[in-house]
């Protein structure tokens, strides 16, 4: 094969370019899951159900449920994402 022939199909030029677009599709990836990664940590999916008033500043679910005004009936449940 001829050298002048390959180096000009293969131009810096066109390495400039095809780095400059993997540099950018990379950056996006990363930016990406980052904000998936963020979006996720926010909405875990637990939630108290059934609160009562009475037990807001409760340290664990035994004070809570002495001091809560409808019993013991405050769950705490977890979503699930399949």
């Amino acid at each position: 094969m001829d050298e002048r022939i390959v180096r000009s199909l293969y131009t810096e030029l066109d390495a400039a370019v095809l780095g400059g677009v993997l540099a950018v599709v990379l950056i996006a990836l990363i930016v990406m899951g980052i904000l998936i990664t963020r979006y996720m940590s926010r909405h875990k999916g637990d939630y108290l159900t059934r609160d009562d008033s009475g037990a807001d500043g409760a340290e664990d679910a035994d004070e809570a449920v002495t001091q809560g005004r409808t019993g013991h009936h405050v769950e705490k449940m977890k979503e699930f994402f399949i």
